[in-house]
């Protein structure tokens, strides 16, 4: 069974607060080489705009979770992360079957961590370094501190590049991948209840987030 939105891990909002002021993982090992500095300004350049969305008082829930939706079509490799979070259960799922979902997972996440983050519209993310990985996949390390942390939190973001775009592919809080979190989590649902379980799981999520509304605009 999905954990309810009370369960979910706090790392995963202040991860998301991180983004907003997602083989994926590569231990960070001396083989990495030192310099990554456009992926140090991609990061710096996400999480300005983001906390612009997060300072702004007078968004309504709805214009968030939009804006928020845009960030991550726009700096996430949402399509990637979400065939990654079911594993084999992807190839298992029907063409429908995988339209559904990452359509779900991707309104699942804006909306609920869209509701979440307003009380940290206080925090500040400074880079502290950068490296660039064998395979060409960038890693960019931050700290986040502010009066809502209750101690600076370090922070890894993976980047790949696709067609010379850069894209966020994984985010490492403290040493935890959060995108083996959400597999976990996914995984969990899948194997006990398989494909339809997780699809009915998260359409009650994003409800339960965004309201039936936007749910039933999913066509379901």
């Amino acid at each position: 069974m999905m954990r309810t939105e009370q369960q979910q891990s706090p790392i995963w909002t202040l991860a998301f607060v991180a983004i907003l002021a997602v083989s994926l993982l590569v231990p960070l090992s001396a083989r990495s080489e030192p310099k990554a500095p456009q992926a140090a300004e991609f990061i710096t350049t996400v999480t300005e705009s983001a906390l612009q969305v997060l300072r702004d008082g007078d968004a309504s829930p709805d214009r968030r979770r939009r804006d928020l939706e845009h960030l991550l079509a726009q700096h996430f490799a949402m399509d990637r992360i979400g065939r990654f979070v079911v594993g084999a259960y992807w190839s298992r799922m029907s063409r429908d079957q995988q339209v559904r979902f990452q359509r779900l997972f991707k309104e699942w996440v804006a909306g609920y961590y869209s509701t979440r983050m307003t009380r940290y519209a206080d925090i500040t993310v400074s880079v502290s370094g950068a490296t660039a990985l064998p395979n060409g996949d960038e890693i960019v390390s931050t700290r986040i501190a502010g009066p809502s942390v209750e101690q600076p939190l370090a922070i890894a973001w993976r980047v790949k590049r696709y067609d010379g775009a850069p894209k966020i592919i994984d985010v490492i809080v403290e040493g935890i991948s959060m995108v083996l979190v959400q597999k976990a989590d996914f995984n969990a649902v899948l194997n006990k209840g398989g494909v339809d379980a997780l699809l009915s799981a998260l359409d009650e999520r994003l409800i339960a987030v965004s309201g039936p509304a936007v749910s039933a605009g999913n066509g379901h």
